[in-house]
């Protein structure tokens, strides 16, 4: 008796493409860690008007083809490198990650300020070196011990000044600049660009007795989803859109996909969110969407779009937060509030941190403004203000999001 497919047994794997539309020859696949895998081929229906005696409809034609999706996730470290590097159209994901080089040292040095928690590199040029909020740092020669230590976190950052967190046990000391001291940057990073790139998605029905395979072509990331929220895992989604696809088949492109981390996912209450420089203790949710805006177009001779196409990327974002007023709280209800009325630009930076207590995911918006906050008061229970926010680019770091992993 011929067995049916179970939901529970169709996988996903994924090669990317260096040219648009086209599987590469002999292509490496991996499998994909999800939650759902809703990719299907779209056609539209070309239905004929002619009329006829029996006042029915005649014949219909298929128009126009294109694929689209999206795919459920659950935030673990490593599982979504790539499709977080094709979200943020920063290059093929296998080398869409930058390695920061060896920090800025010589010129008029670097000065500490041991109350504002500040390294200050006066020259400039932090940006282009590679040093990014979210990322930790190792720092030396500089003429007070306590200054010299490894896991410093910056929390914020400009051209010139990384505002940090301390590591445990370590106080900072107010140091004038220091042109032997050295502050290396440790972690990858992607910041958000403008090249599109795609990936190749085979569907694989492995469980049947001759398992079948439905590739998509041309497939690029439209939208990417985040949220935060109390005592939940953290996740989203990726929204999928594609060129083409091809008829089922049973012959696979890879017969032996490379295995998905098995990492555990991340919850909400292993992390932190830092607004300006300073921790937050007051938010209770918090959400993100990068929106690629990607389509497709219509030719006479195709019914597939010749080329899969991008407009202007956007990112936006919420915070639910507590509405107080107490100056000593950092982020507050009140606070937030204010920066929206007066138009001040702000940062925003997500550190999530993996189970295993050493390895973190980082997101930084490193220039935002709140674009509106409703307060709708409940009948009982705390008052919570919904801060919605815009990302813009840096002038300095020439992005809206950067993306950043531990060095495992």
């Amino acid at each position: 008796m011929a067995g049916s497919a179970s939901g529970g047994a169709v996988t996903l794997a994924y090669v990317e493409e260096t040219t648009r539309g086209t599987t590469p020859g002999a292509p490496t696949l991996k499998y994909l860690r999800n939650l759902t895998r809703d990719l299907n081929l779209e056609v539209n229906e070309l239905v004929s008007e002619e009329i006829r005696a029996s006042g029915m409809e005649s014949d219909v034609r298929s128009g126009t083809n294109e694929v689209t999706g999206t795919i459920r996730y659950e935030l673990s470290l490593t599982s979504h490198d790539d499709f977080m590097a094709l979200a943020l159209r920063a290059g093929l994901p296998s080398t869409a990650w930058n390695t920061p080089g060896t920090g800025s040292t010589g010129g008029t040095g670097w000065a500490v300020d041991g109350t504002a928690k500040t390294f200050t590199f006066a020259d400039g040029g932090l940006a282009a070196a590679g040093y990014r909020a979210g990322q930790t740092f190792t720092s030396g020669s500089f003429t007070n011990a306590a200054n010299n230590d490894s896991g410093f976190l910056i929390v914020s950052a400009t051209d010139t000044v990384l505002t940090v967190v301390e590591p445990a046990g370590v106080t900072l000391i107010t140091e004038s600049a220091d042109t032997d001291a050295t502050v290396d940057p440790l972690e990858d990073y992607i910041d958000y660009a403008k090249d599109l790139h795609t990936v190749t998605i085979e569907r694989r029905f492995e469980d049947l007795d001759t398992p079948e395979y439905q590739p998509f072509l041309g497939v690029g990331v439209d939208q990417w989803t985040m949220s935060i929220s109390p005592e939940a895992i953290i996740g989203g989604t990726f929204t999928l859109r594609g060129m083409s696809s091809t008829a089922m088949t049973q012959t696979p492109l890879d017969a032996t996909p490379t295995p998905a981390p098995t990492n555990s996912p991340f919850a909400s209450f292993e992390g932190v969110i830092y607004e300006a420089g300073g921790a937050s203790s007051v938010v209770t949710e918090a959400s993100f969407t990068i929106n690629n805006n990607l389509s497709t177009r219509a030719v006479i001779g195709s019914k597939f779009s010749p080329d899969l196409y991008q407009g202007t990327g956007q990112c936006t974002g919420t915070l639910s937060v507590f509405f107080e007023d107490d100056a000593s709280t950092h982020s507050s209800g009140a606070e937030l509030y204010n920066k929206f009325f007066n138009e001040t630009e702000s940062q925003v930076m997500l550190k999530l941190d993996d189970p295993n207590g050493s390895d973190y995911i980082a997101l930084w918006f490193s220039r935002l403004k709140f674009t509106s906050v409703p307060i709708d008061v409940p009948p009982e229970g705390p008052v919570i203000l919904t801060v919605n926010f815009r990302a813009l680019e840096s002038t300095n770091f020439g992005t809206t999001l950067t993306v950043v992993r531990s060095n495992t």
